[in-house]
């Protein structure tokens, strides 16, 4: 019975050996996109403010006395490596907050309704 338990062993690291050197999930992460995050406001509201920054800080308003229109598209530059903020205000005065968002794999932003969501 020894024999066969040895031999079982063996083949499992055989085949973990054959499937090569596995890549940690952190370092695929870190292999940034240089193109810009896609915006789009699926709202029914325009947005008068939108903030980009740093954890802990909400960055210059992008849109600087503009709106965004329902429906419209904007391509907001890559915050690069790292997390960041994403803050906007209706014209109605609400505001939504999305914290948080990894800089280098966050490549779409949906604003709706009811509130945001990132892809």
């Amino acid at each position: 019975m020894m024999p066969r338990l040895a031999a079982l062993a063996s083949l499992a690291v055989l085949a973990a050996c054959a499937s090569g050197p596995q890549r940690p999930p952190q370092a695929e992460r870190r292999e940034c996109s240089k193109a810009p995050v896609q915006l789009t406001n699926a709202s029914n509201q325009a947005v008068e403010q939108l903030y980009l920054g740093a954890p802990g800080a909400w960055g210059r308003d992008l849109l600087a006395g503009n709106e965004l229109a329902p429906r419209a598209v904007l391509n907001l530059p890559r915050p690069g490596e790292g997390r960041f903020n994403l803050r906007l205000v209706w014209v109605n005065g609400r505001a939504a907050e999305f914290p948080n968002l990894d800089g280098c794999i966050t490549t779409r932003v949906e604003l709706g309704d009811t509130g945001m969501r990132a892809q």
